[in-house]
């Protein structure tokens, strides 16, 4: 997993603006689902909510316009999905930002403008003209500032070392057999979705721990990951071989022990640990980036949690 926050706050779209005009693939993440909820009938189109963010067809076209006419379908509705996506990380960044008072430097500011500048130059138009062409203000530019100062305090190198010194076992050789059950859910889909998720894999450890299932049957019959026609096995395997989420909550459970619901890329888990084998080995010269890869991912959570307590995602249909 990247270090970087995924589609962090991404100002204005504006670092995809360039391959837009030229016509080359987005890059887009899955494409954003939709729930049956009944969109307002006046004011703008609304395409989903997060929180009291609305985002509207109308700031989406904007930005869907600098793409070529002749681009293939499929490759505008990707570049579609990825938009809404953006948009709807974009807000929960925001909403975490203000909920923890989060500040911006000056010189973070002043980087952003100056890639603004450059980009804008790469398209023979002023920062200004591009700004005002892709719907970008200077408050956008501010929380892009202060996304970075947040990121930047929150994998700091003294953050990074005692992270790696108060969890030896992440990084000294020390190895888990786990099997886990999935549930599938895109971290940007409905938080009506994302709680039926979640009230899924409770109800199925429920009955793990009543004792009408077995762990390893729960997961043949429910897990939606490759590994449930195994049981959920996932064999053997290292701190840095599996997402971060996934391989802290692993590491930390007992042998034997029902993990909490965690949440990864690829939806909600619960592990179950059935083999440790401890290490001995000094931390790799990986280990500051898995480290680093670590705090990213528990502040990348910590925002797309927000969606199941105060800033829930609404999508409209098309």
């Amino acid at each position: 997993m990247n270090c970087k926050l995924p589609l962090l706050l991404n100002v204005c779209v504006l670092l995809f603006v360039s391959p837009l005009l030229a016509g080359g693939p987005s890059g887009a993440n899955a494409p954003a689902a939709t729930a049956p909820s009944t969109r307002p009938t006046s004011g703008p189109k609304l395409v989903a909510t997060v929180g009291k963010v609305r985002i509207t067809s109308q700031r989406i076209e904007k930005l869907m316009q600098e793409m070529p006419a002749s681009a293939p379908q499929v490759q505008r509705s990707r570049l579609r999905n990825k938009i809404v996506n953006d948009m709807i990380f974009q807000a929960l960044i925001s909403a975490y930002m203000e909920a923890n008072k989060v500040t911006y430097r000056k010189e973070d500011l002043d980087t952003i403008k100056g890639q603004i500048a450059e980009e804008a130059g790469k398209l023979q138009m002023t920062a200004e003209q591009l700004m005002k062409k892709v719907g970008v203000t200077e408050e956008h530019l501010k929380d892009q500032a202060r996304a970075n100062n947040l990121l930047t305090e929150r994998t700091s190198k003294a953050k990074v070392a005692a992270f790696i010194k108060s969890n030896p076992a992440y990084f000294n050789g020390t190895k888990v057999r786990a099997s886990h059950i999935l549930i599938k859910c895109d971290p940007l889909e409905s938080t009506e979705k994302q709680k039926a998720s979640v009230a899924k894999l409770e109800g199925i450890v429920a009955d793990i721990r009543a004792g009408k299932i077995k762990f390893a049957d729960a997961a043949k019959a429910h897990s939606e990951g490759p590994s449930g026609k195994n049981g959920g096995d996932l064999g053997e395997f290292e701190f840095a071989r599996m997402v971060p989420p996934f391989a802290m909550q692993a590491f930390d459970i007992k042998v034997g022990d029902i993990s909490p619901i965690v949440r990864t890329r690829f939806g909600f888990h619960v592990i179950q640990v059935t083999k440790r084998t401890e290490g001995t080995a000094k931390p790799s010269e990986n280990a500051e980036r898995t480290a680093l890869n670590c705090l990213s991912s528990l502040l990348q959570n910590e925002i797309f949690d927000q969606a199941l307590r105060n800033c829930p995602i609404v999508l409209y249909k098309k």
